[in-house]
């Protein structure tokens, strides 16, 4: 008997990738099938999703209602910045204001208690293909399939919507200050880890997305950027073959896809003729003893050692569980831990 665990590939070389883009909410496509497209070709049309905020004036200002009706000063249509709502008393003194977030107008209003709630106008928007290529397919006023040739970066976990833009390289989050220019809408790749607060600047940075090597998993619940983990959890760094990588292609405009967790780099001709077909993520192998192997169990999410012994046969875990298994020395530990095959994934490059 043998056992088989999945085969990882860290960077995925000359493949056909097909990458989704939908518009929110509806809208007009203005490409047709077989269509030649570059990053920056407008595909579609489309407007913004409304965004509602609700307030509750009695609480925020500490006034009472609905005695406190007849000193607002109300604006029904207004824009961001502008005073929604100001509270007058004993002629001005205790001035009061709530600032619209965004460019919108009053969605409802009770007197009787302050409860306020402020609906955003629709904005046009333009929508970019993201990466060169051709289309392949379309689903009009609603999406349309992009076919291209890239290089792919795979992940152990992502999060979010898909992001484009220009590649920039940092070995740690202490180099932002040293970069000249703007990173907003930027896809940043940091080697080390990066903390709950670096996650905070870079949201503040209006980044288009984040690729690195770990984050704790206290932290993946607060996300708010598309974010590709290449690791696990924790303080793990990028992968040298990764970082080795993508060091050869900075700047270069790319694609990130936390729906198939991975970071695309276009060819930079972008001839999908010259690609090969596709290679199966969940590929599988025989697991040997010597195996260099990456674990995907949560409390050891994202490490990686060489496989000492194996156990065909099913074994009882430390979590109760019976499943065929592997004792795996870790990196940097003089330790042997017992996991799961289903957890194991052997790593080629």
């Amino acid at each position: 008997m043998m056992c088989k665990v999945l085969v990882l590939k860290k960077v995925i070389r000359n493949q056909t990738v097909f990458l989704e883009r939908q518009l929110p909410g509806g809208g007009e496509i203005v490409v047709k099938k077989d269509d030649r497209v570059e990053p920056f070709t407008v595909v579609g049309k489309s407007v913004t999703s409304l965004n509602k905020v609700e307030f509750n004036l009695a609480d925020l200002w500490g006034v009472r209602f609905p005695q406190s009706v007849n000193k607002l000063n109300i604006k029904r249509d207004f824009s961001s910045g502008e005073a929604v709502i100001t509270y007058n008393n004993l002629f001005g003194l205790f001035k009061k204001e709530l600032l619209a977030p965004f460019r919108g107008s009053i969605n409802c209003f009770d007197r009787g208690t302050g409860r306020l709630s402020l609906v955003s106008a629709p904005e046009p928007i333009k929508v970019l293909s993201g990466l060169g290529g051709c289309v392949y397919d379309v689903l009009p006023n609603k999406a349309l399939l992009i076919k291209t040739c890239a290089d792919l970066v795979a992940g152990v976990w992502s999060f979010g919507d898909d992001a484009a833009g220009e590649l920039v390289l940092f070995d740690d989050v202490s180099q932002f200050s040293l970069y000249k220019g703007s990173l907003k809408d930027k896809l940043l790749a940091i080697k080390s880890g990066v903390r709950r607060e670096s996650l905070d600047k870079l949201a503040s940075l209006k980044v288009g997305g984040l690729i690195t090597g770990s984050l704790f998993s206290r932290d993946l619940r607060d996300l708010s950027l598309p974010v590709l983990l290449t690791e696990g959890c924790g303080e793990i760094p990028m992968s040298p073959v990764i970082w080795d990588f993508l060091k050869s292609v900075e700047i270069r405009h790319c694609y990130l896809s936390p729906a198939g967790n991975f970071l695309a780099v276009p060819m930079i001709d972008g001839g999908v003729s010259s690609c090969v077909r596709p290679v199966d993520f969940d590929q599988k192998a025989e697991l040997k003893e010597g195996n260099r192997v990456k674990i995907f169990s949560w409390s050891n999410f994202g490490a990686e050692g060489v496989v000492s012994k194996i156990f065909v046969e099913s074994v009882t875990l430390g979590s109760g569980l019976c499943s065929p298994a592997a004792e795996v020395l870790l990196d940097g530990k003089n330790e042997t831990i017992l996991v799961s095959s289903n957890n194991l994934g052997i790593i080629l490059g």
